[in-house]
């Protein structure tokens, strides 16, 4: 373990020794000598869809009830394929060179 932990550390100070040389690329967007260039891209907040309508309780709880019976379904398919016997299939023909 401490032979890992000297690398480690020496790895550590050859990248800041790399970022000093200036060979650093590890900039955030936006930053740095071409952020003129490229400028930081926000989204604008005034076009946020507006929040969706909340659903009523009975509709929620039919919602619950359709997934839960979909994931039952799924399940028992599961298990039916898993109790299916595996047969191996046939070998694929030999390789003719031309």
């Amino acid at each position: 373990m401490r032979i890992w932990g000297q690398w480690q550390g020496l790895t550590w100070v050859s990248l800041g020794l790399a970022c000093l040389a200036g060979g650093c690329t590890l900039r955030p967007a936006g930053f740095g000598p071409n952020s003129a260039e490229n400028p930081p891209m926000f989204r604008d907040l005034a076009a946020l869809p507006e929040k969706p309508p909340v659903l009523p309780a009975d509709e929620a709880e039919r919602a619950v009830q359709s997934l839960t019976a979909d994931r039952a379904t799924a399940a028992a398919a599961a298990d039916g394929l898993r109790r299916e016997p595996f047969t191996v299939p046939d070998p694929p023909p030999p390789k003719v060179d031309f």
